[in-house]
């Protein structure tokens, strides 16, 4: 009876993913890769060294392919549903590699793995779920990394048989990883590596596996690093790695290293407490005598619960306040992120006693500092850059709630009901939103379209979302691409208030 509920959630859950999927929208460069057929995306893709304001000058081949493929089906009738299905079945298929991965039980870690993954905060549906050209790049190594962990979790604690349609498998999953986004690909180097050493000198059995990733990263981060654009990094106006000197490198690492903070401990409060209440249950059941611990636990709740209220709830922008109270603000946040990491190493270096799940929790500790330092002295940086961080970090949770319901340390068996009631909450509100977004969006594609019929018309007023939060970019900026990709831009779109714009269209 339980596998049956089981499946029925897998099969409702899945059907409501796609089907919020479906009502994403084109989003940035989505608009102008929209644009390109069969004949150009290659000569766009590898033209490196072309001066075009939106050539691609990067070595993220196999993802560019993707999102540039999946962009052009929105001018091709019903295969747009692919680009719709497509990201839903991803988000489905993350889910069910943390719930592999996490130790639980099978009736309740798919259904705890779907909560967390969808409870990420709005910058990450906005510059990972729905947003195409950053979803493959982002989310897609994510999961191939996943099942690369999967495989070798398999091999290595659960000694399944290694043949060779695995060393090939694994092999394809190598190379393919390394073509995504860079700060993976040296990581998934430097894991592979890693391995590989370990596996020569305890694993033996798997040194065949390792020995065919490690391989296969490294043509794969050849191919990547080989593209000439990343020779015209600090040149072609977006992107700066700043090593002019010793102060540029200090100040990239101080503003990055605040911003990496709020990026993967403060935007994802939710996720954090979670971690922080579980350790807080953990040290409290093995002692009594850490009240230190659980204090700070609780503070460290609370000023992550004020800051996402003050900063996200009420909208207000930091760069409001005085440089003074900025500098404060950065300073707390440095200070309960030191708490919080200190808490989650203390509570597994004391409290954990299964060694193979504690090696596991270093591991994904580790990765997430290791996958993040790349980024030290990049600028921009944006949430995205971090998700993979935020995949870690469900695992970890979700390794360390297994461990307190494996030894009764919380009992959760009434209140499985709950995430149940989550995931029913989260999916209606993310398709009401994602529907309505869709909603605005055909209704400003057709109003512009009317409105650049008209010879005369030199100026078209679009307006602004409701939910603007939810998609990354203003749509002025990118929708000319759409119908001017390559040509001259005679007209030109500008943003404005939605109840004025209602206004100007009604009287029109």
């Amino acid at each position: 009876m339980k596998i049956n509920k089981i499946k029925i959630q897998k099969i409702l859950i899945f059907f409501m993913l796609n089907l919020i999927s479906l009502k994403f929208i084109l989003i940035a460069d989505d608009y102008i890769f929209a644009n390109l057929n069969l004949n150009n995306m290659w000569e766009f893709i590898f033209n490196n060294q072309g001066t075009e304001t939106w050539c691609i000058k990067n070595g993220r081949y196999l993802g560019n392919t993707i999102g540039i493929l999946l962009s052009m089906t929105y001018k091709l009738n019903y295969l747009n549903l692919i680009k719709g299905i497509f990201m839903g079945s991803g988000i489905f298929i993350l889910i069910l590699l943390c719930s592999k991965l996490s130790d639980l039980d099978t009736d309740k870690s798919f259904i705890i793995s779907t909560v967390l993954i969808l409870l990420a905060p709005i910058s990450i549906y906005r510059e990972v779920y729905s947003w195409t050209s950053a979803y493959v790049n982002y989310l897609v190594p994510s999961v191939l990394f996943l099942i690369i962990l999967l495989i070798l979790d398999n091999c290595i604690n659960k000694k399944a048989k290694i043949n060779y349609q695995d060393i090939i498998f694994i092999g394809l999953l190598g190379i393919s990883c390394q073509l995504f986004m860079e700060n993976i690909t040296i990581y998934i180097f430097s894991f592979s590596l890693i391995l590989i050493i370990i596996s020569f000198f305890k694993y033996k059995n798997i040194l065949k596996l390792t020995m065919a990733l490690w391989i296969n990263s490294l043509i794969g981060m050849v191919i990547m690093f080989s593209c000439k654009g990343y020779r015209q990094i600090n040149t072609d106006g977006y992107r700066n790695i700043n090593i002019g000197n010793i102060t540029n490198i200090i100040n990239s690492i101080i503003g990055n290293g605040l911003t990496m903070i709020d990026f993967i401990i403060m935007d994802n409060f939710i996720l954090i407490s979670l971690i922080l209440i579980v350790c807080l249950f953990i040290i409290k059941y093995n002692t009594n005598k850490n009240k230190f611990f659980i204090i700070s636990i609780f503070v460290s709740i609370i000023y992550m619960l004020f800051i996402n209220f003050v900063f996200e709830i009420m909208g207000i922008d930091i760069n409001q306040f005085p440089r003074i109270l900025r500098i404060i603000k950065y300073f707390l946040n440095c200070i309960f992120s030191i708490n919080i990491i200190s808490t989650l190493i203390y509570t597994i270096f004391k409290f954990i006693e299964e060694k193979t799940l504690k090696k596991k929790l270093y591991f994904y500790c580790i990765s997430i500092v290791t996958v993040s330092m790349p980024l030290i002295i990049i600028y921009p940086i944006a949430t995205r850059c971090f998700f993979i961080c935020y995949v870690f970090l469900t695992i970890i949770c979700m390794k360390l709630i297994s461990y307190a319901i494996k030894y009764e340390i919380i009992n959760i068996n009434g209140l499985r009901i709950i995430p149940i009631i989550l995931v029913t909450i989260i999916l209606t509100n993310k398709y009401y939103i994602f529907n309505n977004i869709k909603q605005q969006f055909d209704e400003i594609i057709s109003y512009t379209e009317e409105q650049i019929a008209d010879e005369h018309i030199d100026n078209v007023l679009l307006p602004e979302f409701k939910y603007q939060k939810y998609f990354h970019s203003d749509i002025a900026i990118f929708i000319g691409f759409l119908y001017y990709h390559n040509t001259p831009n005679d007209i030109k779109f500008k943003t404005i208030d939605r109840y004025k714009w209602e206004e100007i269209a009604n009287n029109k």
